[in-house]
Formats: structure tokens, C-alpha cells, sequence
């Protein structure tokens, strides 16, 4: 995914959201990755915003965070709509 429209001000990303959140638990991405299923790898990127968070991600997320999904899924589609916008060209 492109990072266009990822820095609009104001906008936190589900990356820089989760990142504090695994910070704020003394929570690893080494062992949030092996508590989901999902590969360190993976993990990283969705840290980074280059790989964004689906519904069965958020779900696993929230099972060992107790982070609301909702909360995981619509700064996704924040990031989404505001990426498109810079691809397109409209408003914010």
C-alpha cells in the first residue's frame, strides 16, 4: 500500500496507534505476532503502515490487547479514505 495521504496532519495511522498501544502494555510485536498467528513480519509492517489491518487481524489484535477491532478498523479505513483522496484529488 502507498503512503500517499498517510501523513495528512491530524491523522493517526493504525500503525503509530498500535505501536503505542504494544508499547503502553510492554507488549513485543515478536509475541503479538505469535499470539495472532501472523508473522513477525506481517506484524512489522502493519506497525510500519505498509500493511494495513483486516477484519480477522483486528479480531485476533483485540483477543489478546483488548483493543476494540472497531477501534483498529476504522483508523484503517481513515488512512484508506485519506490515501484515496490524495490519489484522486478531493477534498479531505
Amino acid at each position: 500500500m502507498e503512503d500517499a495521504g498517510a501523513e495528512a496532519e491530524g491523522v493517526v495511522t493504525p500503525g503509530e496507534f498500535l505501536r503505542a498501544a504494544l508499547a503502553e502494555r510492554d507488549m513485543s510485536q515478536s509475541y503479538l505476532a505469535f499470539a495472532t498467528g501472523y508473522t513477525a513480519k506481517h506484524i512489522n509492517f502493519v506497525i510500519q503502515d505498509r500493511a494495513r489491518i483486516t477484519a480477522p487481524l483486528a479480531l485476533r489484535i483485540e483477543r489478546e490487547t483488548y483493543i476494540d477491532a472497531r477501534t483498529l478498523l476504522h483508523l484503517q479505513a481513515d488512512r484508506d479514505l485519506e490515501a484515496a483522496r490524495a490519489r484522486v484529488g478531493g477534498a479531505s
